[in-house]
Formats: structure tokens, sequence, C-alpha cells
């Protein structure tokens, strides 16, 4: 007679060993955050170099990014099951497209979570595909195992709500192109939490790119600062105090 045993996530992180050993930060009783390496991705941070959120809207979890490997995404998730026991992710929010924050994804998609991105992320995915080799090159076989990229399934623009139980979510597009054309930012007004994805950095230099515009930069931070938030979190860096 056989048995079947059904093993949650936190139980097979427990089962086969942590490789990235996230530290959960609780910005506000509703948004636990994890945040990334300072440096550029190497064989020690094994491509843990953005930050990362998740958001409890009562009935629901809310991702925001994915992570950089297919494993990363299924130790995140153990963190939430250990705080929310069966509390399912409905959404993951993709910031933008570079593999530090998407490469993660095809994991929440197994779990049937729709994963979320601006109108051109998936253009900016196809248009781009050198952006994906680098983790190749740096990770070992075993990091990477069941990583791939996968598109975004809903496609949104500027205003766009997730609405829970308790609270919602609104994506914004502050601006034509910042670092890139598929930046966005998610805010939750009950919390007074800004997730700006790449569209700050704390305490190092930003990161311009070819597709980057200056004008479309200073623009999206103006429209943000209005938001007065009192929790930003920028794509790199631990602090979150808008102060």
């Amino acid at each position: 007679m056989y048995k079947l045993i059904l093993l949650t996530s936190a139980a097979v992180t427990s089962l086969f060993g942590s490789i990235y050993n996230l530290k959960p930060i609780h910005i506000t009783p509703d948004v636990t955050c994890v945040i990334g390496d300072f440096n550029p991705p190497t064989k020690a941070n094994k491509g843990f170099v953005s930050n990362m959120c998740y958001v409890n809207l009562g009935d629901r979890l809310v991702v925001l990014d994915a992570g950089p490997t297919y494993q990363f995404a299924r130790e995140f998730h153990a963190l939430m099951q250990h705080d929310y026991p069966g509390k399912k992710v409905t959404d993951v929010i993709l910031t933008n497209y570079h593999d530090d924050r998407i490469q993660g994804a095809s994991y929440f998609k197994e779990l049937g979570a729709r994963i979320i991105g601006h109108k051109t992320i998936n253009e900016d995915i196809k248009k781009n595909p050198g952006k994906f080799e680098r983790m190749k090159h740096i990770l070992s076989p075993d990091v990477l195992k069941g990583t791939k990229v996968i598109p975004a399934d809903t496609l949104v623009d500027d205003g766009y709500t997730i609405k829970g139980s308790k609270k919602m979510l609104k994506i914004l597009k502050p601006s034509a192109v910042s670092e890139e054309r598929s930046d966005i930012a998610v805010y939750s007004p009950d919390d007074s939490f800004l997730f700006v994805g790449n569209m700050i950095f704390n305490g190092r230099m930003l990161n311009y790119t070819k597709h980057s515009s200056v004008d479309g930069w200073i623009a999206a931070l103006e429209k943000l600062a209005k938001l007065k938030a009192k929790y930003v979190l920028g794509g790199h860096g631990s602090e979150y105090d808008a102060v």
C-alpha cells in the first residue's frame, strides 16, 4: 500500500537545505522584505543582489520581484509559509526585466500565481537575451537548477490595482523611461510603503544604461515623492525610511 506525502515549500527547504539563508525584515506587520547583497552577482551571493518583498493583502500574498533563481523563489516562498501557513500567493509583480528580479518567476507560476509586468516587459526580455547569460557563467548548476526565463502573463500600465480582503496595492508607472522602459513602482497606501525597484539605488551610484533617460528618471522621482510614503525601499541598499 502506497502513501502519498505532500510537502510544503518550507518542508522541502528543510529537507534539502537552504542555499540563500534569507533573513526577513518586517517593515510593517504586512510588508516583509529581504535585502540583497550590495555587489554584482558572484558565486558567494548566488545572484541575490536585489531587494525583494511580499505583502499580505488579507486573503492573499503578493510578491514584489521574483529573485534570481528558481531555488531563491522557493526559499522566499518558504518564508511566507512560515508566517502565513497555507495562504496563497496570487500575484508576482516584476518591477523590470533584469535577471536578478525575474528568473524566479517560473516557481511562482507553478503555484498558480499571475506574473505581472509593465506592458513593455516582454518586449524588453525578447530584445535583450544577453541579459540572461551572466548568471549561467557565475552560478553552479545546483544553484541554477530549474531556473528559466518566462514572460509576464499580465501586462499593465500606470494605476493598475490589486485588491485583497484587507488592503490593496497600486502599480505606478511614473515616467515612460527611468533606468528601463519596464521600470514600475508598487505602492501600499495602508502601509505607506513604496517599493521602487531600480528607480532608486541606496548607497551607490545609479546604473545608467543605454536605455536610460535622465529626464524620465527625474520626472519619476518627483512624481513618487508626492506620495510622501513613510517607507521607501529601492532595488538595492538596506535603507527604507523615507527621511
